[in-house]
């Protein structure tokens, strides 16, 4: 009873007229309409066109338009708050969007979506007319053009902040709704407002807003300017505004900007992993500038020392660079940090093998009647190669599936197996298993 009295009270200390407290009395569609044809026909008028007060009435009026059928709605509203505002329903289904089941209570007009009780969402199915709130913000526009001495800047100002939160309202329905094409239009629609004369200020959050909506949505053009817009304001999430710029301006194909971008949030965001993920993913690809990368995932290492991955990164880098004993050292960390990491394993053992078949190519190349040099080389190369065993049978206990590795083991086992008794009874085993 006392939640009931407490809402009555809101409602009430909100300016709704007492009528409504009797049921939800959806807006006369036909009267707004010719109240717009009104307005339509004034604008063309070239004695009125050029009035301010046309033109601030027109705003007002589209204002009006576009909050007609959820001026009482509002997100969070239960059930019992309901029923006193909107009376009864007319309709009553479910609806699924995304992972989400909404239970949708139809009005004339209007639905409104429930999730866990109260509303989340709401649809209006019987708009007024198209896009009110930019009609609306076309119109205070040119109130602002028309008044050169600004004469109407203060009232004017409140009334563009209170379209700006509609333009939030809607903007916030339509991501609700996974609706994210209209979403970024109007939280673009809420920015712009904001930089109206009368108001003149940055909106960061409807900068942002503006930017991951339309990045989900697709419209990476539009992504692109407003995650700069965002930068610009200083709203670089602890960096993560760089990467998603990243991500559209590579859905362009403008690869080079992008990159710089991680650049520019690496040097101010050090510790994000997920950029120098990005920088080092980019370099490994395009194979080039394996100094420039190693230094960003040395500052990786530097932020999470146990990430396996990272050594294994490092590996890769001075293996490409011929610094073998190096790049083994980083691979046996990897495995220290993560012994199931199968890409640590085969890459250190595809290292020592393929080091193992230089060594074997060299005593190949030595004459005949050097025997004693051919052995030592054949030697050595057969220590390289057993060397490297290990590792191979790592990934066959990681991913017995995989056959590389044990085409592989039965390779060296193969070449080994006259020296060594276990060696042979391996490359049995391997030879049946790779029969099946």
């Amino acid at each position: 009873m006392k939640k009931f009295a407490f809402i009555v009270t809101l409602l009430l200390s909100s300016g709704y007229l007492l009528a409504q407290t009797a049921g939800y009395s959806a807006p006369n569609v036909e009267s707004y309409k010719k109240k717009i044809k009104k307005s339509d026909a004034l604008i063309k008028n070239p004695k009125k066109n050029v009035k301010t007060k046309t033109w601030i009435n027109r705003g007002d009026l589209f204002v009006e338009v576009g909050s007609a059928h959820t001026g009482v709605v509002r997100v969070g509203m239960d059930a019992t708050e309901e029923k006193f505002i909107m009376g009864k329903m007319t309709g009553l289904e479910n609806k699924t969007i995304g992972d989400k089941t909404y239970e949708v209570h139809a009005y004339e007009g209007i639905n409104l979506l429930f999730l866990n009780g109260k509303v989340a969402l709401w649809k209006v199915t019987t708009p007024i007319c198209k896009d009110p709130l930019f009609k609306a913000y076309n119109a205070y526009n040119k109130v602002i053009e028309l008044d050169i001495d600004k004469k109407t800047y203060k009232s004017l100002a409140e009334k563009v902040n209170k379209l700006r939160n509609e333009f939030v309202k809607e903007g916030s329905n339509y991501y609700g709704m996974q609706n994210y094409k209209e979403a970024a239009r109007y939280f673009e629609g809420a920015y712009n407002s904001l930089q109206l004369a009368p108001v003149a200020k940055e909106d960061t959050l409807m900068a942002y807003y503006t930017a991951v909506s339309a990045q989900t949505g697709g419209n990476h053009k539009l992504a692109v300017k407003f995650f700069k817009k965002s930068i610009e304001l200083d709203y670089a999430q602890n960096g993560n505004t760089y990467l998603y710029l990243n991500t559209s301006l590579q859905a362009l194909g403008d690869t080079i900007a992008g990159v710089n971008y991680l650049k520019e949030g690496f040097l101010k965001f050090p510790d994000n992993n997920n950029i120098i993920g990005n920088l080092i993913n980019y370099y490994i690809t395009k194979g080039e500038n394996a100094d420039e990368v190693l230094r960003y995932v040395e500052a990786a290492i530097k932020n999470s020392p146990d990430n396996a991955s990272l050594y294994q990164a490092r590996g890769t880098l001075l293996d490409k660079m011929d610094k073998k004993e190096e790049a083994k050292a980083a691979y046996k960390l990897a495995l220290a940090k993560d012994p199931n990491s199968y890409n640590a394993a085969f890459n250190l053992g595809v290292m020592l093998y393929n080091v193992g078949v230089k060594i074997n190519d060299e005593a190949i190349a030595i004459p005949p009647s050097k025997t004693k040099e051919y052995n030592a080389k054949l030697k050595e190369a057969n220590e390289v190669f057993k060397e490297s065993l290990p590792y191979f049978e790592q990934c066959h206990k990681i991913k017995p599936q995989e056959v590389a590795p044990l085409e592989t083991i039965k390779n060296i086992t193969f070449r080994l197996r006259n020296s060594d008794p276990e060696m042979k009874k391996r490359y049995e085993e391997v030879k049946k298993m790779l029969e099946k």
